[in-house]
């Protein structure tokens, strides 16, 4: 990395580089964990009239994630973060950078127009535009869903709250089968939260027009962790956008 000694971009970049070396010891540790299927769901069915039958889907976790996992994601979410506040203060002029220089993240407009000025005054005309770009209030009432929202929610709760939870989740649930039937009626029975160590999943549905010796009819559930209601796939989101649209735009447009 010597070719970013005294770049503005040097830390900032270490700091991505970081993130995802611990994003791979997050993702590897999830899988495995995930692989030992620490969950555990069977599936009851009885026969009603007219050729209906009802079937009814439990499904519960047996063990809890390690607290550890909780520990690294933090570390990718800090280094994120880190990246981010990083680069305002490697590229403001140095007689306007201050306590208050860093990367502002705001999921409104009128927030942004009051608070963000005093974080970026050092930075030039162009560099302001990109930052208003990469705004979360650019997505308007989805503005939560964008990957600087997810950031600076998990860093504030890592860094003020508590360890990041990480915790079993039902990622989708789906019916297959072959042969003469059809669902009728599909209900479930939703945990207070995506974590199922508690309060059972229950997911009912009934079918019709099967004949048990020409159909089988069988449920799915599939699991995965999430970590503080962000699953893998929004972390990677995250990294992705502060390497390549964030520190990826100032390295080509505006160095």
């Amino acid at each position: 990395m010597n070719e970013f000694a005294g770049h503005p971009l040097r830390g900032p970049l270490l700091k991505l580089g970081r993130a995802k070396e611990h994003f791979a010891v997050l993702r590897q540790e999830c899988e495995d964990f995930i692989g030992d299927e620490p969950w555990d769901w069977r599936t009851e069915y009885a026969t009603l009239e007219d050729g209906l039958r009802e079937y009814t889907v439990y499904a519960s976790v047996e063990w809890e994630p390690p607290i550890e996992l909780g520990l690294i994601a933090g570390d990718v979410v800090q280094n994120l973060r880190a990246a981010l506040d990083q680069l305002i203060w490697g590229n403001s002029e140095r007689d306007k950078r201050d306590r208050r220089t860093a990367f502002p993240i705001y999921l409104t407009e009128e927030d942004y127009r009051e608070y963000a000025p005093p974080k970026i005054r050092g930075i030039q005309e162009q560099g302001r535009d990109f930052i208003e770009q990469w705004q979360p209030f650019q997505l308007d009432e989805r503005a939560k869903a964008h990957p600087l929202a997810m950031l600076q929610e998990l860093s504030n709760i890592d860094k003020h709250r508590t360890l990041l939870p990480v915790a079993v989740a039902r990622r989708n649930e789906f019916v297959t089968g072959y042969g003469e039937w059809k669902i009728e009626e599909i209900t479930y029975h939703q945990p207070s939260s995506a974590q199922l160590l508690e309060e059972a999943l229950v997911m009912t549905f009934t079918t019709s027009g099967e004949p048990p010796d020409r159909s089988t009819v069988d449920p799915y559930l599939t699991f995965e962790l999430a970590v503080e209601g962000r699953t893998l796939q929004d972390f990677e989101s995250m990294i992705l956008y502060v390497g390549n649209d964030i520190l990826g735009s100032f390295e080509r447009d505006f160095d």
